[in-house]
Formats: C-alpha cells, sequence, structure tokens
C-alpha cells in the first residue's frame, strides 16, 4: 500500500465518520425539535 493510497483511505474514513455522526446530530435535533417545540401530531 503507497502512502498516497494509505491517506486517501484514511481521508475517506474520517469523512464517512463525521458525516456519520453529523447525520446523527441532526436527527437528535429533529427528534428532540418535534418533541418540545411542537405539539405532537394526533
Amino acid at each position: 500500500m503507497t502512502t498516497a493510497f494509505g491517506s486517501l483511505i484514511s481521508g475517506i474514513l474520517i469523512l464517512a465518520h463525521l458525516w456519520a455522526g453529523y447525520r446523527m446530530v441532526l436527527r437528535d435535533h429533529a427528534i428532540s425539535g418535534v418533541t418540545f417545540c411542537e405539539p405532537p401530531p394526533t
């Protein structure tokens, strides 16, 4: 494995991890917003 290839894989893994965390945060904020800021749908 070359250094450039290793760096590319590391970058992709880091971006994927950050993206997953970002999506989780957005989902948590959306759930919190619906739960605490809006009346529940009937």
